[in-house]
């Protein structure tokens, strides 16, 4: 359907179209409401064949978030309870799968944000036989964020920034240029224990991949002059984002 022409609504009034922001925010109370929500998202948006179940995106994929004032300030307003300091960014353009019930210890929490006013709309439960309303694939507007909290097995994961590539260059870090034993020692860095059962994970698969240990702790300190190791050798958010972009 296109977005250019609105659905008559439930009740017999125009329903506005998915890129109206007032739509966007507006309550979301019956299930006739939820079905013409996202009707209104064009096919081209949610994948091959129109499925509107999207995988999510790798860790790998995703852009790390310094906890600056302004970071913490939006994830402060979508979830006031939250205390952690991990941040990620999601420009990818995809639409966004909002399902958000429990399962197996493990949920999704949403919440829509207007940049500019900070107005704020929280997407309740749904997703089960029990509830009225059922949120699947939503775009991410410009000048708007979805902002998602994250509980895997009881553990919380964070908080992701989902943003249309219009906005993302706000979030965005400065592109960085790496070696590629520079990138080998991140990626090990950050994937790998620094020593383990006696052994030294890190050296060792820098070592089987033609990087002397002498060499791996020379890129070491040249990684934390550009502050993408911190003084411990633990990889700061520069650094992952530096093996992620």
């Amino acid at each position: 359907m296109s977005a250019s022409k609105p659905r008559d609504a439930p009740n017999g009034t125009r329903a506005a179209s998915w890129s109206e922001p007032q739509y966007y925010l507006s309550p979301i109370t019956r299930p006739d409401e939820a079905r013409w929500f996202r009707a209104e998202i064009p096919t081209s948006q949610v994948g091959i064949g129109g499925s509107q179940k999207i995988i999510k995106e790798g860790e790998d994929e995703m852009i790390y978030l310094d906890p600056t004032p302004e970071v913490k300030a939006m994830a402060h307003r979508a979830f006031p309870g939250y205390t952690g300091r991990t941040f990620k960014l999601n420009n990818s353009g995809r639409p966004v799968n909002m399902t958000s019930r429990w399962d197996g210890g493990s949920r999704d929490y949403f919440v829509v944000l207007q940049l500019g006013t900070n107005t704020t709309k929280a997407i309740p439960q749904n997703g089960t036989m029990f509830d009225h309303v059922n949120v699947e694939s939503t775009p991410v507007l410009p000048g708007f964020i979805i902002l998602e909290e994250s509980i895997f097995r009881g553990k919380n994961m964070g908080i992701t920034f989902h943003v249309n590539p219009e906005n993302a260059i706000a979030f965005l870090p400065p592109p960085i240029d790496l070696t590629d034993v520079e990138k080998l020692v991140l990626r090990l860095t950050k994937n790998l224990k620094a020593s383990y059962d006696g052994r030294k994970p890190r050296v060792d698969e820098a070592r089987r991949q033609g990087v002397s240990e002498s060499n791996f702790k020379a890129v070491q300190n040249t990684l934390i002059g550009k502050k993408l190791l911190n003084k411990a050798g633990a990889i700061t958010t520069l650094g992952k984002n530096a093996i992620t972009s």
